[in-house]
């Protein structure tokens, strides 16, 4: 099992995404369908949308060229959740009063036109509607190209992959392309892993519902933090009989 652990290049949390790609990772979301988590799916996912969009408000610190703040979503394969994950930014982001609007491939936009291959800047193939912030999802790098000026005009470039997926070779060579296309550039590249379990999930919301005594063990295991709240009493005990000597 532990040769096992040590090949295998699935996905599945940030630690191991980081490991197994070199990238670092801004978010998670869990599977939406409640076949897994029942009632506490909605919940579940609105909690780490609301982290991953907060994260991604902090990139939003200086307008782009045609003067709006853009979040590019990619994939390097098909069914990575791109889509859905843009539709529950955008929806979060609007929640917050935030003019915000997602748009995507193959339904605002027309990839195999000669305005998006050779596009400088997002305008010249999308007609701005006074947004505020857009989120843009492209197809996969496997099916087509993103011209460097639109990842350079933008304010994160996300990795959308699905956590319960392997990092094959062609991912690498993917991205190894897509670095270097970003190579002489500031603009912040994150994976955001989508189908996660709990687990890769609380690494960025912390500790989700239910709340009982024995998921707290659970959480705080998968934290390495088991015995936190022990040395906590033991230091307020001691504490406590110092001050007691000091009075006598």
């Amino acid at each position: 099992m532990l040769l096992v652990e040590m090949l295998d290049r699935t996905l599945r949390d940030a630690s191991r995404t980081r490991r197994v790609t070199g990238f670092k990772v801004i978010g998670a979301i869990p599977n939406t369908s409640p076949s897994r988590y029942g009632g506490l799916t909605k919940t579940y996912v609105q909690l780490s949308v609301k982290e991953l969009s907060n994260s991604l408000l902090r990139f939003l610190t200086k307008r782009k060229s045609p003067g709006v703040f853009i979040i590019n979503l990619f994939s390097t394969s098909d069914n990575s959740g791109e889509e859905e994950l843009g539709n529950l930014i955008c929806g979060y982001m609007q929640s917050r009063m935030l003019n915000a609007r997602f748009i995507t491939y193959g339904v605002d936009f027309n990839t195999d036109s000669t305005q998006f291959l050779l596009a400088k800047s997002i305008t010249d193939f999308y007609t701005l509607q006074g947004e505020d912030v857009l989120i843009v999802a492209y197809p996969p790098l496997s099916t087509s190209n993103i011209p460097s000026a639109l990842l350079h005009d933008a304010n994160a470039n996300i990795l959308v992959a699905s956590a319960d997926r392997g990092w094959k070779t062609i991912d690498k060579q993917l991205c190894e392309q897509l670095t270097q296309q970003l190579s002489k550039t500031d603009v912040p590249f994150r994976i955001c892993l989508t189908n996660a379990n709990r687990d890769a999930v609380e690494d960025f919301t912390g500790q989700l519902p239910p709340h009982t005594l024995l998921r707290r063990i659970g959480y705080r295991l998968s934290q390495l933090s088991l015995t936190e709240k022990i040395i906590f009493n033991l230091r307020r005990k001691a504490k406590e009989a110092a001050d007691e000597d000091d009075d006598e």
